[in-house]
């Protein structure tokens, strides 16, 4: 039993420790956005400080997820965001993109002759990510198609050798 709380502890205080270097992350890219820089000018003998137009930062998909968790008071508002939020990082998933390119009406131009991958060959054949595109799917399955490749292969070796 001891072995059980004490994985758990374990287990909590490594995600108290992401939820803070998130928060801490976050808290460093707003400080750059309410930061002004004051510019010395001079005009006409007189100085005058001036703000410069504060810098634009853009958050990520799971950044902006962890802001929305994290808030304390949430309304109405905030739970369409997050549900919004929270679909666009799903709809991203290699199992969605997956699905959404076998049901292509173009797969069969894209395979050529090779047969249908399965998921699991699908996702060993897929660069590792945060988030995919249905375009890194189709690009993809454009691996699996062995012609493909063949010409793919024929045309550099075509080039290198005019080259010489």
């Amino acid at each position: 039993m001891d072995k059980y709380i004490f994985a758990y502890s374990i287990y909590q205080t490594a995600i108290s420790h992401k939820k803070q270097t998130i928060m801490n992350k976050l808290k460093n890219k707003v400080n750059k956005v309410n930061t002004v820089k004051k510019v010395n000018t001079v005009k006409e003998g007189i100085k005058t400080d001036e703000q410069a137009k504060p810098i634009k930062v853009k958050l990520s998909l799971t950044e902006r997820h962890s802001i929305l968790l994290s808030a304390e008071k949430k309304t109405s508002f905030d739970f369409v965001k997050l549900a919004n939020l929270t679909d666009k990082i799903e709809d991203k998933s290699i199992s969605k993109v997956y699905s959404r390119v076998v049901s292509s009406i173009y797969l069969n131009d894209i395979l050529g002759d090779s047969k249908l991958p399965t998921f699991k060959e699908f996702t060993e054949k897929m660069p590792i990510k945060e988030f995919y595109s249905n375009w890194d799917g189709y690009r993809n399955l454009l691996k699996f198609n062995k012609s493909h490749q063949q010409t793919a292969k024929a045309n550099r070796q075509n080039l290198a050798t005019a080259a010489k």
